[in-house]
């Protein structure tokens, strides 16, 4: 069963130039005890939701992906 997450979520589009800055970026949340996690392309989540199917196809599924923001 789910159940709500106590610490909250937030999602936000950046613009960088490099991975240094995604680095850096990862660096001052962390360094601010909090995180950031980069889903940089859909291909990137694409292949995370596969390899989770794959370890166990006949109890998971998922729909097909959408970017919404």
């Amino acid at each position: 069963m789910w159940a709500g997450y106590e610490v909250p979520v937030q999602a936000v589009e950046v613009r960088v130039a490099t991975d240094a800055d995604v680095e850096a970026l990862s660096e001052l949340a962390e360094a601010s005890d909090l995180a950031a996690e980069s889903w940089e392309t859909t291909g990137d989540a694409d292949r995370l939701l596969q390899r989770w199917i794959e370890a166990a196809p006949a109890r998971r599924g998922a729909g097909t992906l959408e970017t919404v923001a």
